[in-house]
């Protein structure tokens, strides 16, 4: 163990998820392909230091459409786009479509929503996954709720249809999800968050019953990294969000004794690396990770 018996543990799954990892080797296949510049619509990922390194890389970062020109390279990230912005992208660039194919198995299942229904979207407001899948669904009837009191607040509905963003909290879709079937036992509901996700939180959990304080690894942009952050402090331990090592000061730990460390589905394997490296220089051992 550390000094005085200090040390942290490492949630049993943190870090880059599979749609993570494939969105990126479809961006280094494209810079061999094609060669710089490769542009890519807001983000690939919700991570500063992903952007940055792919930046450097040859990566050209747009908000707009307009701002790329005709017959280059674009690549959609993983949050994905509307049927719209697809389609009109395709007509003017080298379309390369990395986006994470759980989120575009969510866009089917919102494109194959009948019009006379409604679509109630649980996410988290403006969230370019949320409005990608939005823009997939024929019905002009749109609900996004963010919280059990959105939905509470809702109108009467004749048809809904229940989805869910893939990062938001599996306990919150289980909420939503019981409330709206008591309300309307005829829902459809094909809300279920991503695997990733689902096993990001749980891990969390079980780092909250060992730990004094758990570190979340990721930007603060990053969907899936603030959900972990609000697990670990609604599980009643300390916690803290850290872009990377260089946040972690000797003041944070103040009577800690054990740490936690959990990283969002966008965080680089070297980010949490860091940290790790950086408890052990102030007088942490590491213990592994957490079973």
């Amino acid at each position: 163990m550390g000094e005085s018996g200090k040390f942290f543990l490492t949630a049993s799954t943190c870090g880059f998820c599979r749609g993570v990892r494939e969105a990126l080797a479809h961006f280094e296949k494209a810079l061999e392909k094609y060669h710089p510049p490769v542009y890519v619509l807001h983000e690939l990922v919700h991570n500063k230091f992903v952007t940055s390194s792919m930046s450097s890389a040859g990566a050209v970062f747009v908000s707009s459409l307009d701002e790329v020109p005709v017959g280059s390279v674009l690549l959609i990230g993983a949050h994905g786009v509307s049927a719209a912005v697809m389609q009109e992208c395709q007509k003017r660039f080298t379309v390369i479509d990395a986006t994470c194919p759980r989120v575009l198995a969510l866009q089917k299942m919102a494109g194959k929503i009948p019009e006379q229904s409604e679509l109630v979207m649980l996410c988290k407001p403006g969230h370019p996954e949320a409005e990608g899948v939005i823009g997939h669904s024929s019905t002009e009837k749109i609900y996004a709720v963010s919280s059990l009191e959105d939905v509470k607040k809702l109108p009467a509905l004749t048809s809904p249809v229940l989805l869910a963003q893939t990062t938001v909290s599996g306990e919150l879709v289980s909420q939503v999800k019981s409330y709206l079937t008591d309300k309307y036992p005829a829902i459809s509901s094909v809300s279920r968050i991503c695997d990733a996700s689902d096993r990001r939180q749980q891990a969390v959990k079980e780092l909250a019953k060992k730990c004094d304080f758990i570190i979340v690894v990721g930007s603060k942009h990053s969907s899936n990294a603030c959900e972990l952050h609000k697990l670990a402090m609604a599980s009643g331990v300390r916690s803290c969000m850290v872009d990377s090592a260089e946040d972690i000061g000797l003041a944070m730990f103040e009577d800690v004794s054990s740490v936690g460390i959990t990283a969002g589905a966008s965080t680089p394997d070297e980010l949490i690396s860091g940290v790790k490296v950086r408890l052990q220089e102030i007088g942490y051992a590491d213990a592994g990770a957490a079973e």
